[in-house]
């Protein structure tokens, strides 16, 4: 049951003018508040809500302390009724919502930023999953033989053809150090190799690598 506390009201004054700024309170979280059909659980029969609408509304709100989050919302209606509420961003601003310890990235040109997430995969059978801009790749315990190769196809939906992508040794239980890295991208995978530099020595261990996809 959605936890409207106060449904979308009109400013005073603003009653038939658009677009209509209206306040609200929800006590759901940012991504509840912006499913769509979320007002639609509330009863509006006496503050009703049109797609001009404009609401200012703090979500997250707790009763006890009286606080929450501060947030703009522009409104949608379908043909079938369903509202979705979609949280506005100034441009320069920062899409919420964001986590401690992400990424800011452009999300457009015009200097809005938005949160990116670390993706982490771990390699089995020469194949790794891991989608994200950033993040760490760790590899089954390998045991490639000196001057040998170790290719591992990583799926990543964010990598294109012409990304240009960075890989770091961060560690790992292989005690050999004498590698070299190499990265092919292509349309949504890439293809890193990992070169065996010894001229008597195999690998012995995991390979922990850290990837940032440009």
């Amino acid at each position: 049951m959605a936890k409207v506390y106060q449904l979308p009201t009109s400013v005073p004054g603003t009653v038939e003018v658009f677009p209509n700024q209206k306040y609200a309170i929800f006590g759901d979280s940012l991504a509840t508040v912006t499913t769509a059909g979320y007002l639609n659980e509330a009863s509006l029969d006496t503050f009703p809500v049109s797609a001009s609408d404009i609401i200012s509304a703090f979500y997250d709100y707790d009763k006890n302390t009286g606080a929450g989050s501060y947030g703009l919302f522009t409104v949608a209606i379908s043909n079938l009724g369903v509202i979705t509420l979609s949280s506005w961003a100034n441009p320069g601003e920062v899409i919420l919502p964001v986590s401690i310890g992400d990424f800011a990235v452009f999300a457009d040109t015009e200097g809005t930023l938005k949160s990116v997430t670390k993706a982490n995969g771990t390699e089995a059978t020469n194949a790794v999953t891991a989608s994200g801009l950033v993040g760490v790749i760790t590899t089954s315990a390998l045991t490639t033989a000196a001057a040998g190769s170790y290719a591992i196809t990583w799926t990543n939906t964010l990598i294109a053809a012409t990304s240009s992508i960075q890989l770091t040794l961060m560690g790992g239980t292989n005690t050999m150090k004498n590698v070299q890295l190499q990265v092919v991208p292509g349309a949504g995978s890439a293809v890193v190799t990992i070169y065996n530099l010894s001229a008597a020595s195999a690998l012995d261990g995991t390979i922990i690598l850290a990837y940032t996809v440009l």
